[in-house]
């Protein structure tokens, strides 16, 4: 039978908000996967639509700690072409291309948070068992 690791367990924890007292990289984590589960739903546009402006700034803030500033300003493109009222269908297709090129899949996003958790392992709260 299969046992979680302890980043396994930091990474279950952020799917969940981060903790009861999550330092940077927990919050950073939680951030990034709060826009990154709509996003791989949705798309780009979805994820900015459905989040709220707070949690759009700890997405961003989650993708540049892990070095996706690509990604966050991303967010922000497309939080400026919502709020401009842009046509939005032919952006749809250029915002997720954008996203998919960064972050082609799940595994991008998994390395970058073990290489960060291995460099700075005091980034993250102690595991509670």
């Amino acid at each position: 039978m299969y046992e979680l690791t302890g980043t396994d367990k930091i990474w279950n924890r952020a799917c969940q908000g981060g903790g009861e007292s999550p330092r940077p990289g927990d919050t950073a984590l939680a951030g990034l996967l709060l826009f990154h589960g709509p996003t791989m739903n949705g798309g780009v546009l979805h994820a900015v639509e459905c989040l709220s402006a707070e949690q759009l700034v700890a997405a961003q803030a989650g993708y540049m700690y892990f070095g996706f500033g690509g990604i966050a300003d991303l967010i922000g493109a497309a939080q400026k072409a919502i709020r401009q009222g842009d046509d939005l269908e032919p952006l749809e297709a250029e915002f997720d291309q954008r996203y998919w090129a960064l972050v082609p899949d799940d595994g991008v996003l998994v390395e970058s948070f073990e290489r960060r958790q291995q460099q700075h392992p005091l980034d993250y709260s102690p595991i509670v068992e």
